[in-house]
């Protein structure tokens, strides 16, 4: 069974950024300026286009989502092949449809 937790930030439309150039703060070995805080609450933006997924467009634009019911055994068996490949279901169900779509687009 896949297990891997999401990652999920929060961040209000506006958010507050306070000096912290009174005393030095080192985030990630590197000090803490206003424009690097910008820049990381950007980056976190820019990773939750969509709440709990990221834009796969090229143009940073929202994807578009795909629902589908699936019975237990076919679920199972995407849910296994992923766990064997180390990425979620939605991750190996994508990369199997890029590359039907890839062979498809070489036969015509």
């Amino acid at each position: 069974m896949n297990t891997r937790e999401r990652r999920h930030f929060e961040l209000p439309a506006s958010p507050e950024v306070e000096s912290v150039e009174t005393e030095e703060v080192i985030y990630h070995g590197e000090p803490l300026t206003d424009e690097r805080v910008r820049q990381i609450v950007e980056d976190v933006r820019r990773a939750n286009l969509i709440p709990g997924g990221k834009s796969l467009n090229r143009d940073g634009s929202h994807s578009r989502r795909l629902s589908l019911r699936l019975q237990d055994e076919l679920f199972l068996a995407l849910e296994h092949a992923a766990d064997e490949s180390h990425v979620s279901v939605s991750k190996f169900t994508r990369a199997v449809l890029e590359e039907w779509a890839e062979r498809r687009r070489a036969a015509l």
